[in-house]
């Protein structure tokens, strides 16, 4: 029972999670303008990319779908560095890892670019 509803809980976020890298997509051919005046085009979140206020930014994206926050993810990744070997955990570097944050996706789900 557990897999089918893992199976129904995938086939779900595949319906609603944006196809591309990142965690909305463009509505072409809408456009907002801002305070200033300025056009921009209008995006679709993925209803599950939201960000912690309690974090610092850079460092605060998180993923419902994933139920995992960029720093959740900085702890358990490990870099290896190419020419020395050094192994390194993601937490422990000067810049962030993971980019949950900038709406890069860490899913994996419908990340081919086309639409």
């Amino acid at each position: 029972m557990k897999s089918l509803f893992k199976l129904i809980r995938y086939l779900y976020a595949c319906c609603v999670i944006p196809r591309g890298m990142y965690c909305y997509k463009t509505k072409t051919g809408k456009m907002e303008q801002n305070a200033e005046g300025i056009h921009f085009p209008r995006y679709k979140v993925c209803p599950y990319w939201s960000k912690n206020k309690d974090k610092p930014n850079q460092y605060n994206g998180y993923c419902g779908y994933f139920k995992k926050g960029d720093w959740d993810i900085e702890e358990e990744m490990t870099l290896i560095n190419a020419k020395t070997g050094e192994v390194t955990r993601g937490d422990e570097m000067p810049f962030s890892v993971s980019l949950l944050w900038d709406q890069v996706k860490e899913c994996g789900i419908k990340t081919d670019d086309y639409e």
